[in-house]
């Protein structure tokens, strides 16, 4: 099975990130797509507890499988560190990292991303605002889709003001976010 590592905080987790993980699926790029929600942040990123995030992504689909070992090992997350991890862990499997095309232009910063390149290849979905364009070798696009302009950052932001969110997140992960007063 070809299966797609989609990596990110997920804090929280949205409709646009359950539409690129449909979209990769129903374009027979990959047989399956696996969230991989972060412990740690390497650029040192202020996250919600892996807790509140790793349940709100277990709301959002029933569909993709989690893989939490960037969780367990509780250290700053590495895509390429992962990538390996799951090929040992998986043999009988190849994997890809999928990323958002906001990513494409601090993908240098990444730890050991010509490695990363050279080993795997990286999907690179479009979102509003950062054209699928410049790509590095080792990166494919994923075309004929939707574009995706809805970000986390503006969810939490929402949250702060105390507007709604119900159009970007499940009711469910809307609901949880007003129990466990994240993002106030």
């Amino acid at each position: 099975m070809r299966i797609a590592l989609f990596g990110g905080s997920f804090d929280p987790p949205h409709l646009g990130h359950l539409t690129v993980a449909n979209v990769v699926l129903d374009q027979k790029i990959v047989d399956e797509v696996w969230f991989v929600p972060c412990a740690n942040h390497p650029f040192t990123k202020y996250m919600s507890p892996a807790k509140n995030r790793l349940d709100m992504l277990k709301l959002l689909s029933k569909k993709h499988p989690i893989y939490t070992y960037e969780l367990e090992k509780n250290t700053p997350s590495y895509s390429l560190e992962t990538l390996e991890h799951a090929v040992q862990e998986f043999p009988h499997h190849s994997f890809v990292w999928l990323i958002g095309s906001d990513q494409v232009g601090v993908f240098h910063k990444w730890y050991r991303y010509e490695e990363l390149l050279k080993k795997f290849t990286v999907l690179v979905y479009p979102r509003e605002n950062h054209p699928v364009d410049a790509l590095l070798p080792g990166m494919q696009a994923v075309k004929n889709c939707p574009i995706i302009s809805v970000s986390s950052t503006e969810i939490r932001s929402a949250v702060h003001n105390h507007q709604s969110i119900e159009k970007f997140v499940t009711k469910e992960i809307a609901e949880y976010i007003k129990k466990n007063n994240l993002y106030v």
